[in-house]
């Protein structure tokens, strides 16, 4: 399922999310508004709060839709101590040193950063882009944040008792998710550890707060911001730039140092009922509609959205979060659900037409006509590094400072799932790191390299892709999932019509793999 934003304003051309501004109130939505740079100018739009989770700084869209392996930036590491050490500034502070361009545009320049000091580098992190990572999870989440009390319209009734948790979710909240302890988890953190829910929480009071002290009603908007959580130490990966000694982080690509206060958690829901077999004729559905659907979020749309418990699920760009201890976790039944276990008829049922639906990211009310939608950005993780890929980002962070020739930028790709060696063994899912590499008066060209922390053999993949951007995306992404059908190995076939390099790994020094790599560029 991919999702699509639609009365895009800027037709078939390719623009960058360039930042994020105010939130606003809209006919009793949140909306946010986008800073996107078109044809060096800014244009802003807004959409629903609900699309917040998906949206990311430096990444570049096509017809409303995000080119995954098209973000500007090079991916690092940096550990904070306490979230809480952070200066507050404005935007200007960071984007300056950075030589990242707002366009003196007002509303862009009032956003605010969190700046650290940490070994005599500058690291500044918007601070709506740390409220994303943390919270801003689900479509749902996203929503909630700009509640009084967001958190307890999501759960029915809830039990804490010395390391225990039970929890009673509201129906609103998809079947999908309240089967996955990855989602668990993660409410649980913000709900059991007061310094997280407080956080959470002072994100709706200090929008209403800079509307009373400013005098505006919230539709004219105001900044995101959040009381920080008194967490750390955290270990970040993030995507950003850096200029001397200050870096711009764009996206928090995942965290590790966080924990929850609980060992046991107990949990139900309204889909989540014992199974009683009856002798009735058992009927198996065929169903018509295609396995990938395009679902369109109109943002100029103020229709209801209906309640629906088995609404779609859409795993998007993840952001890794580690946690120092998982709880246990049980999912408790309510009632009976009957299933015929007599002779089988077959039903077949297909929608027919266009494959582009319609869905809201709004908040669901009871009566409501259009197909909610949700996302999932979250995956829990062993491990922030050890994907096989730590050694290749010093080696492109190398190339970047020593060939300033060189216009690098780079964003990391899951592998669809499908096959076995999409996964690594201990579970995860595997990585593909898109390097995009620019000369000047020159074709733009390509480096893939996927994960091998089980040392897998393969090969660096060197590409030049003649066309547009959008058309080198569905190349990328096509390739990457050729490599999955494959069993692990380059498709030759889908590769014969490209220039293109096959890189053999080797044990040699960051430089020397920086040289090679860069002898390799100079041929393609």
């Amino acid at each position: 399922m991919t999702v699509q934003i639609k009365s895009w304003p800027f037709q078939e051309r390719i623009v960058k999310l360039l930042w994020f501004g105010n939130v606003h109130m809209k006919q009793r939505t949140w909306r946010i508004n986008i800073a996107f740079e078109d044809r060096n100018k800014l244009k802003w739009i807004d959409v629903p709060i609900g699309l917040f989770p998906v949206l990311r700084i430096g990444q570049y869209y096509s017809e409303g839709q995000p080119l995954h392996t098209q973000k500007d930036g090079v991916i690092d590491y940096v550990r904070i101590k306490n979230l809480r050490d952070g200066q507050l500034n404005d935007a200007l502070t960071g984007c300056r040193p950075c030589n990242y361009y707002l366009y003196a545009d007002p509303e862009c320049l009032s956003q605010k950063l969190l700046t650290y000091s940490i070994n005599g580098i500058r690291y500044h992190i918007p601070q709506v882009e740390l409220i994303r990572a943390l919270y801003a999870k689900y479509q749902f989440l996203a929503n909630s944040m700009l509640r009084p009390g967001g958190l307890e319209f999501l759960i029915k009734d809830m039990m804490v008792k010395s390391n225990y948790i039970y929890l009673a979710f509201f129906d609103e909240i998809p079947q999908k998710l309240v089967s996955d302890k990855q989602f668990i988890t993660h409410f649980t953190w913000l709900y059991s550890v007061r310094t997280v829910k407080e956080s959470f929480e002072s994100i709706y009071s200090k929008v209403y707060s800079q509307a009373v002290q400013t005098g505006k009603n919230l539709s004219k908007g105001h900044p995101l911001i959040m009381e920080l959580p008194d967490i750390g130490p955290l270990n970040f990966q993030y995507r950003g730039k850096k200029v001397g000694q200050d870096v711009l982080i764009y996206e928090i690509l995942g965290l590790d140092g966080i924990s929850v206060n609980v060992t046991q958690i107990d949990y139900t829901h309204r889909s989540f009922k014992k199974i009683k077999r009856v002798s009735k004729p058992r009927k198996k559905l065929i169903s018509k509609t295609p396995k990938e659907e395009t679902y369109e979020v109109d943002r100029e749309e103020l229709q209801n959205t209906k309640q629906d418990t088995n609404q779609p699920v859409n795993d998007h760009d993840m952001t890794r979060m580690k946690f120092d201890y998982i709880p246990a976790i049980r999912r408790l039944k309510q009632g009976e659900r009957k299933v015929n276990s007599g002779d089988t008829y077959i039903v077949k049922k297909g929608r027919g037409g266009s494959h582009v639906r319609q869905g809201s990211v709004n908040e669901t009310v009871l009566g409501g006509k259009i197909q909610p939608l949700e996302f999932n950005t979250l995956e829990l993780a062993h491990d922030l590094k050890g994907h096989g890929l730590d050694d290749f980002f010093k080696m492109i962070q190398y190339l970047q400072e020593n060939y300033h020739h060189l216009s690098i930028s780079m964003s990391t790709v899951y592998l669809p799932p499908g096959r076995k060696y999409s996964w690594l063994p201990d579970g995860r899912r595997r990585i593909c790191a898109v390097v995009k590499v620019m000369q000047r008066d020159k074709q733009p060209f390509y480096v893939l390299e996927v994960g091998r922390a089980d040392n897998k053999p393969l090969s660096t993949l060197l590409l030049k892709i003649q066309g547009t951007t959008d058309r080198q995306e569905e190349i990328i992404q096509t390739i990457i999932k050729g490599l999955v059908y494959n069993s692990g190995n380059w498709n030759s076939k889908q590769l014969e019509k490209l220039n293109y390099i096959k890189l053999k790994h080797s044990s040699k020094t960051v430089d020397v793999w920086a040289a090679r790599m860069y002898q390799k560029i100079q041929i393609l």
